[in-house]
């Protein structure tokens, strides 16, 4: 994710996995707000990025599972609802993200508090980080806390949207690299792009495009461009509402692998 102050935010997230799946992006009620939410059905239910009218923004990523998936929506769903990051939060998410060997969550209030952590057994890392992000920085996220970082987005472009799109293409991490969602959120609006990543600006890395639901409409993989390019998808205003009860379509889940700029990225060797 990239803050350019005021409620305005650029996000982005990478799909990494070596089986296709429909990126599902929709409005939906999350803990009381209308939102935008993208996930995934195929192979089972993961749920990659949740933004709010309010500018919550939650990103979820690592080994495929379910259980593990809804566990860290529901706690996000509950930091949400109690309007404030605390770090028994980002322990309570870091302990579950161990029992799954890897992964990570990310949380960033409309106050432009970012809470974020990452484990990965394979390698013995950890990370738990609380902080608040300035306006032009921006932060990336992985299933690898040593491929975790933070900087002033004008490095890689003076466009924010050019340059998260190109934080999602050249991050080193990931060898199945697929669809890119980019999404720019100002003040309850949001506009959404896609791009095909497939290892464009990488060396030794490949990936085949999914096809895209958005909003109900269906974008076949062939009409997704390739990095640096993207694809308009549409946009939509998000208006917030009475609270009601959590209206996340339940499923299942297996393993996926994603990029979340704020950054969010998971990947599956």
């Amino acid at each position: 994710m990239a803050y350019l102050g005021d409620n305005h935010d650029i996000i982005s997230y990478r799909r990494d996995a070596k089986y296709p799946a429909d990126i599902i992006i929709e409005k939906t009620n999350f803990s009381g707000h209308e939102a935008i939410h993208q996930y995934k059905e195929d192979g089972g239910y993961f749920t990659h990025l949740i933004i709010t009218k309010e500018d919550w923004i939650i990103g979820i990523g690592g080994k495929d599972d379910s259980s593990i998936n809804k566990r860290l929506e529901k706690l996000g769903s509950e930091i949400v609802s109690k309007k404030g990051i605390g770090k028994e939060d980002l322990e309570e998410a870091n302990s579950i993200l161990k029992e799954n060997q890897w992964g990570f969550f990310i949380i960033k209030s409309p106050s432009e508090k970012v809470g974020l952590t990452a484990y990965d057994k394979r390698i013995e890392a950890n990370t738990i980080e609380m902080f608040k992000i300035n306006k032009g920085e921006y932060v990336k996220v992985t299933n690898n806390p040593n491929y975790c970082e933070r900087g002033n987005f004008k490095e890689f472009d003076p466009d924010p949207l050019k340059a998260i799109l190109k934080i999602a293409a050249t991050d080193p991490y990931g060898l199945h690299r697929r669809d890119i969602t980019l999404y720019e959120y100002n003040q309850g609006e949001v506009k959404v792009w896609a791009s095909f990543d497939g290892g464009r600006l990488l060396e030794g890395a490949t990936g085949s495009p999914d096809d895209i639901k958005f909003l109900g409409h269906e974008i076949s993989s062939e009409e997704i461009p390739n990095v640096p390019n993207k694809k308009f998808l549409g946009n939509e205003t998000l208006i917030q509402e009475k609270p009601k009860r959590l209206s996340i379509t339940p499923i299942i889940s297996m393993a996926i692998i994603v990029t979340l700029i704020l950054i969010f990225i998971a990947y599956k060797d």
